[in-house]
């Protein structure tokens, strides 16, 4: 028994050494970012988070507020993003940065997603666009340099497709992979993250594809509408196959999780069939859709009737329509 008290003690020494290291380490960065930023925190508002070598805390400036100070740290690399101004899912931050422990700063700004972390791995910095325009797009930097777009064309273009901006969902990172430089992005259609709709294990070194998956196979989908501007370009001189939609659509479906997307487009085929000839949307919820396309030029007034469309037309309508009510009658609640 007199073993087991003894070693008892010994680790109650060891745990206190090892909170007083942690507290003299979170007090030295805490002077550290204190002198960077110029402000001073209260010792309960400023906390040492976890083996991620990241320290937050809490700045309050009364009337004007309680503000957030998040500070990461790599060795001697320091990165603290202070005086944070949000709305409509962004942010804005000043930066303050140093690669010499903290003993020299440099000053910037970072425009990020609300609530997207930021990952670090070696010298590279990485995360989610900062703009609800381009919510599908990835920026990455160094410790000390301004963030640069990721060109990921393959996204841009499924980007376009119908519905996919509209709805769009989110990014995630994983897999950090700091002995090769690398890290897997994943591109998801809605908040749910169940499946990606595209994946790439990117290298930081040169910043191109290792790899990448397209489980839906809306890369061709999307590199055919960027380059024509129509979902189904050859519905004027050819029958569009109904195995082949039914297949497409179950699948996207299932993608999304709701028919939101596949109604849309739906329709949208079955009118870019009449707008090739012309038909004036002015007034009509299709105006804009319609009115971005290059190839389509509206004529004043103008309603196609059912003698003017040859017999491929005809038919790609009533199919299309057909498929419609079916994806409807499979989630009426989405309809």
């Amino acid at each position: 028994m007199p073993g087991a008290v003894q070693m008892s003690d010994n680790v109650g020494i060891h745990e206190k050494e090892t909170l007083d290291e942690e507290e003299q380490e979170k007090q030295a960065v805490k002077a550290k970012v204190e002198k960077a930023i110029g402000e001073s925190f209260d010792d309960d508002d400023w906390e040492y988070v976890d083996a991620s070598e990241c320290h937050v805390g809490s700045l309050d400036r009364g009337a004007t507020g309680v503000f957030s100070v998040e500070c990461y740290r790599d060795g001697d690399k320091m990165y603290v993003l202070y005086n944070p101004d949000s709305g409509m899912h962004q942010y804005i931050n000043d930066v303050c940065y140093s690669t010499d422990g903290g003993a020299t700063w440099g000053y910037k700004h970072l425009h990020g997603m609300e609530g997207g972390p930021m990952y670090f791995v070696n010298d590279t910095i990485i995360m989610k666009e900062g703009s609800l325009i381009d919510m599908g797009q990835v920026m990455y930097g160094s410790w000390t340099s301004e963030f640069s777009r990721l060109k990921v064309e393959e996204i841009n273009k499924m980007i376009d497709l119908l519905g996919i901006g509209d709805s769009w969902g989110g990014i995630s990172f994983c897999n950090q992979d700091a002995e090769n430089n690398m890290i897997t992005i994943h591109w998801f259609p809605g908040e749910d993250t169940k499946d990606y709709f595209y994946k790439i294990t990117l290298n930081l070194d040169t910043m191109e594809k290792v790899s990448e998956d397209d489980p839906y196979g809306l890369e061709e989908i999307g590199e055919a509408y960027a380059k024509t501007g129509y979902i189904y370009a050859d519905s004027a001189e050819t029958y569009l196959d109904e195995i082949e939609l039914n297949a497409k659509y179950l699948k996207l479906i299932s993608l999304f999780g709701n028919t939101t997307w596949v109604e849309r487009e739906i329709r949208y085929a079955i009118n870019e069939i009449y707008a090739r000839k012309g038909y004036d949307f002015t007034g009509t919820s299709y105006e804009r859709y319609f009115a971005e396309k290059d190839w389509y030029h509206p004529i004043v007034g103008k309603q196609v009737t059912e003698e003017e469309l040859n017999s491929y037309e005809k038919a790609n309508i009533d199919l299309l329509v057909k498929i419609e009510k079916e994806v409807q009658a499979a989630m009426p609640d989405e309809a």
